[in-house]
């Protein structure tokens, strides 16, 4: 061995340090949001790859893809809106004729646009592409290799294609969502860590651990 090994005490210097520099980036992330010229930096350091080291990186997305506004405040309602919407969102098209309400005259054969059935059957053709697809993304990379993950963008991608039905579903898209989904799931990750070290920070922690709640990994990407 080479040199002392650190001290516990220089350990957790180190920690808090980490802990602290988490806290600054969400602080000024809240507070630059007030200058005009902000998205236009913000995006620039997205274009030159400067986000990557950023530890709220899918928070900095949401609001170059408009996803938030410019107020830090709003953000919770924002959010918990759009959860909302998705979830009625995949509600609404994930209806089973099988389990019923279907009507009387509507035929398991018919090929009417108008027939549950139907819809039913190019409902599963559609999912049956988007996962095939979904199984491919990026097969280097064990995230993607996840059941749970594939499902995810499986349902993401169902509802987007059913909700847009001009543009439907395209080969590649997924590998749009991809980033997205991962990099969401990284922040989850780093907030995780930061209350593992301490159990006070100075950020406002509901708001915070519900935007970046893992529980909706799915609503939020």
């Amino acid at each position: 061995m080479t040199g002392r090994e650190p001290s516990l005490a220089q350990e957790a210097q180190t920690e808090l340090s980490s802990v602290e520099k988490y806290e600054l980036e969400w602080i000024e992330l809240c507070t630059d949001l007030s200058q005009c010229e902000y998205l236009v930096k913000l995006r620039e350091k997205a274009i030159e790859g400067d986000l990557k080291v950023s530890k709220f990186r899918s928070i900095c997305w949401a609001l170059l893809l408009r996803v938030f506004q410019h107020d830090p405040t709003n953000w919770l309602k924002q959010r918990r809106e759009a959860r909302e919407a998705y979830q009625d969102l995949k509600a609404q098209f994930n209806h089973n004729p099988y389990q019923g309400n279907v009507p009387n005259n509507d035929d398991p054969l018919s090929q009417s646009n108008e027939s549950v059935w139907n819809q039913h059957f190019c409902d599963q053709e559609l999912s049956k592409l988007i996962r095939q697809d979904v199984q491919r993304t990026f097969p280097g990379i064990d995230f993607f290799r996840k059941p749970q993950i594939q499902e995810i963008m499986t349902n993401i991608l169902f509802c987007y294609a059913r909700s847009n039905p001009l543009i439907c579903y395209r080969q590649g898209m997924h590998e749009l969502l991809a980033p997205l989904v991962f990099i969401i799931h990284s922040d989850h990750r780093v907030l995780s860590h930061v209350k593992d070290l301490v159990q006070c920070v100075k950020y406002d922690p509901h708001t915070l651990q519900e935007i970046l709640d893992p529980e909706f990994l799915e609503e939020d990407s």
